[in-house]
């Protein structure tokens, strides 16, 4: 992945090319030229389906959880507290995802 440098063109850049293997990328304001992912024609295995469903499930279970204005003050807390985390979301999220996975085996 090669960082862009910023400049009039490549500030405002985002997405493909053209058919080109490469595509802009941006993230947190940083630009990034990568490259595509390969697509699959491969129907999904049964442990892709879990682990979609799981990510699914925690999705909708950590924006539960932040809708609450108490919740998403703590867990905004938790993620500058971390440093790992950038988001309330992305830490409440990741907290979820790794219970639903404990729970579900």
């Amino acid at each position: 992945m090669a960082k862009v440098v910023k400049n009039l063109i490549t500030e405002v850049l985002s997405g493909s090319v053209s058919d080109s293997d490469y595509t802009f990328l941006r993230v947190y304001g940083e630009t990034y030229l990568v490259r595509k992912p390969e697509q699959s024609d491969a129907p999904p295995t049964e442990q892709q389906e879990k682990v979609r469903a799981l990510f699914t499930q925690a999705q909708a279970e950590a924006r539960d959880i932040l809708q609450d204005a108490q919740q998403k003050l703590e867990w905004q807390k938790k993620a500058k507290a971390s440093k790992k985390y950038k988001t309330a979301y992305g830490a409440c999220f990741a907290h979820v995802y790794e219970e639903l996975k404990k729970v579900s085996g």
